[in-house]
């Protein structure tokens, strides 16, 4: 028998909200939680509620808390110290299954379904009870409730491998509810939608409101907080910094509360502060002049690198900040508008390979499948980018490759075993040492680069900020693109941030600060 029966009936919940009654129903609730790895904390004694029928916004910069949190209520992660309480009763989430029978659901930014299946087959997946068969029609029958609910209008036979990304993720919370959640986590549900996808998306969460499901939502898209939530939780620090009825605060209250002191510049781990780059003066070494691309999202891009500059894109995820870098890259083409080389007027790179010719190369911001060969040695994947330079009549250099390791330890305090050593054996920070190295030996006049520093720490990261800076100071001219605003702020000489396709602001000096920065990413455009 399938067993997918609501876990609860909340109608009369919800019923005393529409009539304007206060509920005073609570689904969720954490007390003291705190989480620590390796003395460090990670979690700061959070403490918040998350009703039935309402929507709780949890907001912060990132390393603030938000991932640790949700994993936890997600039982990926146990606690180091808290109670969870759910519907009055403590709750212990040691695995994803005993939270997923508590009703407590996460969505990911990665959705988790299996592409061959039907929408109706991933919607009732893992239900199947002990049957080895169930027709088809039975399954769409069982399914269909759980889709109107959400506001999925399309066949459910469909293959997941055909869906659209907004259609996918209305079919994992269809999933959750079939699955009787009560609380529903949405992970920066709409960080690659469009506004039209994002439409239908908080449609489905007011029909999710009304059923009584307590939904959390974690997005850096203050508009969206704005418009769509009830309350917020900042965090900051993994502590909670502020919990406030949406209603009764302000996006430069928001972004207060998340920056701590406004207007201030943070520094690096090793307590200093960048040192400002040069004026911009003479050609520049990259340039885009009123570059579109449709089916991007670039509407009329300009902007400009010069050698000696590092200049950072900031935006929320599908800002457009991402494709900028990858058509510099060669990755992607543009429809109109003019890239420019140094030189080299009205080029297309098209390929990475022709990037490299007219001297620009890429760091990918997915090391292990995109960056570094994992199964490889540390010398092998130092050196693969200039076979051409370091090979002679087909056979490798090795004292030049064995040079070229012992200046990399040297510059990046890159640590292995030995040069042999796999790659996939490396710290994730040695790892994007050793990748960004591979890179930067090639003495490229362009280094373009998304996610300089991601999953690393932060003596790794001010490491990585130091070498950066000092290869600008070279003569290289640095175009990155980074989610982590503190980042974005301390590394960039000039900040351009992005917003629905457009540059939105270009800040530098005073200007240069995370408030302003966040306050430009998030910003309504009146043409958008």
């Amino acid at each position: 028998m399938f067993n997918l029966t609501p876990r609860r009936q909340k109608v009369g919940s919800a019923r005393r909200r529409d009539s304007g009654a206060k509920g005073d129903a609570v689904t969720l609730e954490i007390i003291d939680l705190s989480k620590s790895y390796g003395g460090i904390l990670a979690l700061r004694q959070v403490s918040l509620t998350a009703p039935d029928g309402e929507v709780l916004a949890v907001l912060g910069q990132n390393g603030a808390g938000k991932s640790t949190l949700v994993r936890i209520l997600a039982g990926v992660i146990a606690p180091s110290a808290g109670t969870i309480m759910l519907d009055g009763k403590r709750a212990v989430f040691d695995s994803a299954r005993t939270a997923l029978r508590g009703g407590v659901v996460l969505i990911p930014q990665e959705l988790a379904f299996v592409p061959a299946l039907s929408a109706a087959e991933n919607i009732v997946i893992g239900s199947w009870g002990g049957r080895a068969v169930v027709r088809q029609r039975r399954i769409r029958a069982l399914a269909q409730p759980f889709a109107d609910q959400v506001g999925l209008e399309l066949d459910l036979r469909t293959p997941m491998a055909q869906l659209s990304l907004a259609q996918c993720q209305l079919v994992e919370i269809a999933k959750a509810l079939s699955r009787r959640a009560g609380v529903l986590m949405l992970d920066e549900p709409t960080a690659a939608l469009s506004n039209a996808e994002a439409g239908n998306l908080f449609a489905a969460v007011r029909r999710l409101k009304r059923q009584g499901v307590a939904i959390i939502y974690i997005s850096h898209r203050l508009d969206e907080i704005m418009t769509h939530t009830d309350s917020v939780v900042v965090l900051r620090d993994g502590a909670v910094v502020a919990q406030r009825r949406t209603v009764d605060t302000s996006r430069h209250q928001l972004i207060a509360d998340m920056v701590g002191v406004p207007g201030a510049r943070p520094v690096d781990a090793d307590g200093s502060r960048p040192a400002g780059g040069p004026s911009p003066a003479g050609e520049p070494a990259v340039a885009l002049s009123h570059v579109t691309h449709r089916g991007r999202g670039l509407r009329d891009v300009s902007l400009a690198v010069h050698a000696g500059e590092v200049v950072g894109l900031f935006g929320v995820r599908g800002g457009g900040q991402e494709d900028v870098t990858k058509l510099v890259a060669g990755l992607h083409a543009h429809q109109a508008g003019e890239l420019v080389i140094g030189r080299r007027r009205g080029i297309s790179l098209r390929t990475t390979r022709r990037a490299r010719r007219a001297g620009v190369v890429y760091v990918p911001a997915d090391r292990k499948t995109q960056g570094l060969i994992l199964a490889q040695g540390v010398r092998q994947n130092l050196t693969f980018p200039q076979l051409g330079r370091l090979a002679r009549i087909g056979v490798m250099d090795r004292r030049a490759e064995q040079r070229l390791l012992a200046s990399a330890a040297e510059r990046l305090s890159l640590r292995y075993r030995d040069g042999r050593q796999p790659a996939r054996e490396l710290s994730g920070g040695n790892q994007q040492k050793l990748l960004l190295a591979s890179r930067i030996y090639t003495s490229p006049d362009v280094l373009v680069i998304d996610e300089p520093s991601r999953g690393v720490d932060v003596g790794a990261r001010a490491e990585i900020h130091q070498l950066l800076r000092a290869v600008a100071r070279a003569g290289t001219a640095v175009l990155f693109t980074s989610s982590d605003i503190e980042e974005c702020v301390a590394l960039s000489d000039r900040l351009l941030v992005f917003r629905a396709g457009r540059v939105t602001a270009a800040l530098s000096g005073d200007d240069l600060t995370e408030a302003n920065a966040l306050d430009a990413a998030g910003q309504h455009l009146e043409d958008a």
